[in-house]
């Protein structure tokens, strides 16, 4: 922050630091409940405020309790007790706190806890009071403009979790519009609706959100801004990567993700999507569900049943079980009730691979979603119900229905990795009937869907040919598949599809894990002897 910015953060540190030398516990605690949010931004303040108060002092003010407990919360730590958390929930509901801005702050208080904790629809109610006491405020001359955008941002950041996109996208908005705001807050919020737009498939508006995210962390400095907030950022990048199957870019953002720790990272969930949506089409269906099911197992707090994350990986765990021809896994992800796109188009998925065409049209053609859905929802419907339309003979409306889908998407390049997972049968005869539709899959050039590896080859380490040990030596030292096709007089078509095999046969989802993967088994030589290699 220039010298000549004084924040909130500055002032009511000052402030605080005079409460705490006058010895008025009752007016420090107080103070520390109204401003909590910039005391701790000023780093080791809380602790050394709230340290000052006695035990006796403390049990009057859970809410105190309540805050250092989140001071000192490290990744994964399992919350607070939840008989603190409800004291506080009954001070707020009882009206101990009169003060609106104070009130929202406490409610903001229990809304971390409860988010961090995944209870996304038991936190949703504080979102909508914190809603209501912020658009009351905002207008006011005078008005706490940093505060508020903190309150915003992560009312956002739970709407968005909660799979409500519509409340999600008005709260992130909200900061956005606050003419005085924290940068941390702004480019946060950002990034949040970045992520939100890639995941439905809007990659325009998601470009435009990370290139503003892009430009604030740029004007603010990298090294003042909070690293956790641009997780968010790069999942959308990885998941606008993966949709134009560019993976190029795609392995690039996974080596910055690989130096950040997302173990405990609310976002992880999306970022393992993105990958396991590019195994799905890189011939890695078997130990994406592997992996997929490891998630579920150990990051259950950011995977509540309802929430979006979960929506969307047990839409990919029906299309990687169909993959491999398991079928019985694919109904059992598809929930009883469908109450979204996301279940309407497991169920219909499987209804096609099950030989049930007709009903999978029924249900699409019936249903309402055609035209509520986001955008990639509704283009993989389309491209869904022409698979079955295809299969029942109605090959007509079948093409009709992909070329709307690829004038839909605005770019096709953009919805390559629908494309990639369309049955191409039903495209090649939607190119035979339809040429606007031949001309653009030509243009695109697609690599199009990579069958899964078969079960011999995932229980034995199938040897790499002289050729694709060239190619594992070349990605190793940098090259990406156009250099990679220059050097070998081949084409990028080809050296793409060989990587996928070296992929496929090191059991491998991304370049460095292959590289790793080929070091441990001594296909290649250390990096530190790579290294001097290429020095001498």
């Amino acid at each position: 922050m220039p010298a000549t910015l004084r924040s909130p953060s500055d002032v009511t540190g000052r402030v605080a630091r005079q409460a705490a030398q006058e010895h008025d516990p009752e007016s420090l605690a107080a103070l520390i409940e109204a401003e909590w949010l910039h005391l701790g931004r000023v780093d080791g303040l809380l602790t050394d405020l709230i340290t000052r108060f006695d035990h006796d002092q403390l049990s009057r003010h859970p809410a105190l309790q309540l805050i250092m407990d989140r001071v000192h919360t490290w990744p994964g730590a399992p919350g607070p007790p939840p008989e603190l958390l409800g004291r506080v929930e009954r001070l707020i509901e009882s009206g101990h706190f009169p003060d609106g801005e104070v009130r929202a702050g406490m409610e903001h208080l229990v809304l971390l806890a409860l988010l961090d904790q995944g209870h996304y629809e038991r936190a949703r109610p504080y979102a909508a009071a914190i809603r209501a006491t912020t658009e009351r405020l905002a207008p006011r001359p005078g008005t706490d403009s940093w505060k508020l955008g903190s309150l915003a941002r992560h009312n956002g950041v739970l709407q968005f979790l909660a799979g409500q996109p519509a409340e999600a996208g008005s709260d992130l908005l909200a900061v956005i519009q606050l003419t005085d705001v924290h940068p941390d807050d702004r480019a946060a919020a950002a990034g949040e609706l970045a992520l939100l737009h890639a995941v439905q498939g809007d990659p325009a508006i998601a470009l435009r959100w990370a290139t503003y995210a892009e430009t604030v962390i740029d004007g603010w400095g990298l090294d003042r801004l909070d690293p956790r907030h641009q997780v968010a950022l790069l999942g959308a990048r990885l998941i606008k990567a993966t949709d134009r199957l560019d993976w190029a870019r795609y392995e690039e953002i996974l080596g910055l993700l690989h130096t950040a720790d997302l173990r405990h990272d609310r976002h992880l969930p999306f970022i393992r999507y993105a990958q396991l949506r590019a195994a799905l089409v890189r011939g890695q269906q078997r130990p994406a569900l592997d992996q997929l099911a490891q998630l579920l197992d150990t990051a259950p707090t950011h995977l509540p049943p309802g929430s979006l994350a979960h929506s969307l990986l047990a839409g990919l765990e029906t299309q990687l079980a169909i993959s491999i021809g398991d079928h019985d896994r694919a109904r059992a992800a598809i929930p009883d009730h469908l109450t979204d796109h996301h279940h309407v188009l497991q169920q219909v998925r499987w209804l096609v691979a099950t030989g049930r065409c007709t009903a999978a049209a029924a249900l699409i053609s019936d249903s309402r979603w055609l035209d509520l859905a986001p955008r990639r929802g509704a283009i993989e419907l389309t491209l869904t119900l022409a698979t079955a339309l295809h299969r029942t003979g109605d090959h007509r409306e079948s093409a009709r229905l992909v070329l709307r889908a690829l004038t839909q998407s605005g770019d096709p390049q953009t919805i390559g990795h629908s494309l990639a997972t369309t049955d191409q049968r039903t495209l090649a005869a939607a190119a035979d009937w339809q040429p606007a539709v031949k001309a653009t899959l030509e243009r695109l050039k697609i690599i199009l869907f990579v069958p899964p590896a078969p079960d011999s080859e995932l229980r034995h380490e199938a040897p790499l040919t002289p050729r694709e040990r060239v190619i594992l030596g070349l990605l190793a030292d940098g090259g990406t598949a156009a250099e990679i096709a220059a050097s070998l007089y081949v084409s990028v078509h080809t050296v793409r599809n060989q990587i996928q095999r070296v992929y496929r046969k090191l059991q491998a989802t991304s370049r460095r894990h292959a590289i790793d993967i080929a070091v441990s088994r001594g296909l290649l030589p250390p990096i530190s002897e790579r290294r001097g290699s290429a020095a001498s």
